[in-house]
């Protein structure tokens, strides 16, 4: 499948739209054309001629995904005191209740 600059953007830009995430990221296409050499003449090239050879050039492309991280200081900054308290919670003191722990209220 031969892919185009135009391809990879809508792709991108389509993976960004599905995750919620394109406020917070920014990506750059590169195309970088890389030149390879093949033989004019198809089969085993004669001793006694010189050989003839052609340049077939591909292009590769490269996305760098930039985090913006104004726009995610602003997301942190409205989810406030909830957010960190619950962050904590999960990273460090989180004690689930009973009802959660198998075996625990005579569950199996």
């Amino acid at each position: 499948m031969s892919r185009t600059e135009e391809s990879i953007r809508a792709a991108c830009e389509a993976i960004l739209k599905e995750r919620k995430s394109s406020d917070f990221f920014q990506f750059h296409i590169s195309k970088h054309p890389v030149a390879s050499y093949k033989n004019a003449k198809r089969g085993k090239p004669s001793k006694n001629k010189e050989n003839k050879q052609v340049a077939v050039v591909t292009d590769h492309f490269a996305v760098e995904l930039v985090l913006n991280q104004n726009q995610l200081d602003i997301a942190f900054d409205r989810c406030g005191y909830l957010f960190s308290t619950f962050m904590a919670q999960i990273l460090n003191d989180f004690d689930p209740p009973a009802s959660i722990i198998p075996g625990a209220c005579g569950s199996p």
